[in-house]
């Protein structure tokens, strides 16, 4: 017989208990409901089932993949498309999980070794499903500045905010909160994209974009690609631990926006964090040099009339946020506006242009900065305590 294995929420915390046994016929046992609600059909053969379930945020997370071996060591730097997943190195298996798709790497054991890297980009959020997981090196479902989103990144579900109008700089990503507004053009009031708005997140997706910097008109005519948001990644140990070693590192922050191109257009704005989920009854962490951090991206500078703006920065670290690009400058009194950084910078709005540099929309002046993005999540569904220290944004504790 098949087993599925369910984490369920308790009143002490999470505990990790056997389902029931799956008919041949593939009927689920009506006495579990739990797990009645969340899958439909039986595992293909081979096939373990991992669910996270959480009604307080109204969530449920599950995946059945085969088990295809023993262990996967990962111990050279691979990179996991998982739109396209059967051309990376690592295939991994699309799941459904409800009306949504993951794409899962499983094994009994699975080993990131350290100094290696394991980066996912592509429509699928990424999941790790083992009885036991260690993370010694990097996991990146992050979105970076020039290159692919990360795993799961998308605009559905985004709530866009006002547009930027002439050369005003574009919003930043919003998501659990909203993200940082774009500056305005010079001599040009209001013209500035407001932050994405928040939305409610209960499922396993990634982060939202940026939007992009007014390239003049009324209606902004966007131009320049606002910072894509971060991916997702879950990572789920059923009946084991996960540990997360000295030098383990998980990020799945948003990318910095595109800088604005001459004439005078504005800044794009940062892509807010995406999502990360760790799941297991015990998960080991070194909390003094251990990184987790879902940050927002910068926002790209304005520019003015013969000087591009400067994209803004990608995260690379909980605390080393993504930073605003700097403005065109032609002189030291003719400028465009800067980027605002990514949060948890407390200084996420972007910069309005100079409104000293003539030509430009009708309105006259530099193009604004782009706003930047905002925080992802984190969410911990685990009996151990694993610490705050290194984790940006502050871990969500998920309850019953």
């Amino acid at each position: 017989m098949r087993r599925a294995w369910a984490v369920l929420l308790a009143g002490c915390g999470f505990h990790t208990q056997a389902g029931p046994q799956v008919p041949p016929d593939g009927q689920i046992d009506a006495t579990a409901p739990a797990i009645d609600a969340m899958i439909a059909d039986a595992p293909a053969p081979g096939a373990m089932c991992w669910y996270l379930v959480s009604s307080s945020l109204d969530m449920h997370l599950s995946a059945c993949p085969p088990i295809v071996a023993e262990s996967l060591d990962i111990t050279t730097n691979v990179s996991i498309d998982t739109t396209d997943n059967m051309t990376s190195a690592i295939p991994c298996v699309v799941m459904s999980d409800g009306p949504d798709e993951i794409c899962a790497l499983s094994a009994k054991v699975i080993t990131i070794a350290a100094g290696v890297k394991l980066t996912a980009h592509g429509g699928r959020p990424l999941a790790l499903l083992a009885h036991d997981i260690n993370v010694l090196g990097t996991i990146d479902v992050a979105s970076h500045v020039g290159k692919a989103p990360g795993a799961g990144s998308t605009p559905d579900g985004c709530n866009g905010a006002r547009n930027a109008t002439q050369f005003g700089g574009g919003g930043g990503g919003g998501f659990s909160l909203g993200g940082g507004a774009g500056g305005d053009q010079g001599n040009a009031s209001n013209t500035g994209a407001a932050g994405g708005a928040t939305i409610t997140v209960s499922s396993l997706r990634g982060g939202c974009d940026g939007s992009g910097g007014g390239g003049g008109g009324v209606n902004g005519d966007p131009h320049g690609l606002g910072g894509a948001g971060g991916g997702s990644v879950w990572l789920s140990a059923d009946t084991g631990t996960l540990t997360l070693g000295n030098a383990a590192v998980i990020n799945a922050s948003g990318a910095g926006g595109a800088g604005g191109s001459m004439p005078d257009r504005g800044g794009s704005g940062g892509g807010s964090g995406g999502l990360i989920v760790l799941q297991a009854k015990i998960i080991v962490r070194s909390t003094s040099t251990s990184l987790i951090f879902a940050d927002g991206g910068g926002g790209g500078g304005g520019a003015i009339s013969d000087a591009a703006g400067h994209a803004g920065g990608d995260p690379t670290s909980p605390n080393n946020v993504g930073s605003g690009g700097s403005g065109g400058s032609v002189a030291q009194s003719s400028h465009s506006g800067n980027g605002g950084s990514g949060a948890p910078s407390g200084s996420n709005a972007g910069v309005d242009g100079d409104q000293n540099e003539p030509g430009g929309g009708g309105g006259g002046g530099g193009g604004g900065g782009g706003g930047g993005g905002t925080t992802g999540l984190i969410w911990v569904a685990s009996r151990s305590t694993i610490g705050t220290n290194n984790i940006v944004p502050a871990p969500i504790i998920l309850g019953p």
